[in-house]
């Protein structure tokens, strides 16, 4: 599910927001092709604009990797997979809404088991297509949560929505990351749902767009 035109409105919301560039990968999907296919697109990617072979106008050192969803996945995971290969970290790592554990211990994976927009069961579907092999689902760079430490890693901006069984998928994640003394800024979208970037007529997520706009901005040091 998904691709560059059917998810360029995350792109759009943040350009209305921010002078800035803003590359869209085209990674591979599950489950035609599953872990690590996407992963390693993302870090082609990276590495691609890290040695300024995508466009000379681009900055190779002002680098901020950002995702919503399966792509807040990607994104942590990317920050895992450079400091593993003792590579510099991107400056920021956006994370909304992401999916960072396979198992379903966590209370908002109970609480909002039938949640608007995304279930439980659609959660648990998306995993075996990404993640086929169960061993895999215990691999830091398929689900982030399973890292042994957060140390070395980027800043972190993570939004979570209120009413989302995967809510409390980054309210851990941050945890690890203050824990391990990484900076890390976490927005709770009062009565949001999963998916509610989509909508930025909505007052609350413009709140979110907003506050996550600020938070690049202060990372790039972008001028006021």
């Amino acid at each position: 599910m998904g691709e560059l035109d059917s998810h360029d409105w995350f792109a759009y919301a943040l350009l209305e927001r921010l002078p800035v560039a803003i590359v869209s990968v085209d990674y591979r999907l599950a489950p035609e092709h599953p872990w690590p296919a996407a992963v390693q697109d993302t870090l082609k990617a990276f590495r691609t604009l890290r040695a300024g072979l995508l466009a000379e106008t681009l900055s190779c050192e002002r680098l901020l990797v950002c995702g919503e969803s399966a792509g807040g996945t990607l994104a942590a995971a990317l920050c895992l997979a450079l400091r593993d290969a003792d590579e510099r970290q991107p400056l920021g790592q956006g994370l909304l809404y992401p999916v960072m554990t396979a198992q379903e211990t966590l209370p908002s994976v109970t609480e909002h088991a039938n949640a608007p927009f995304l279930t439980r069961a659609a959660v648990r579907a998306c995993v075996i297509d990404y993640l086929p092999r169960l061993s895999d689902r215990d691999v830091p760079t398929a689900m982030p949560l399973n890292t042994p430490t957060c140390s070395g890693l980027a800043p972190a901006f993570i939004g979570v929505a209120e009413f989302d069984p995967l809510r409390d998928h980054g309210i851990a994640y941050h945890g690890r990351l203050k824990a391990a003394a990484v900076a890390s800024c976490l927005y709770v979208g009062e009565g949001l749902v999963h998916g509610c970037l989509r909508d930025d007529s909505i007052s609350e997520v413009r709140t979110l767009y907003d506050a996550f706009a600020a938070w690049i901005s202060q990372v790039l040091s972008l001028p006021t």
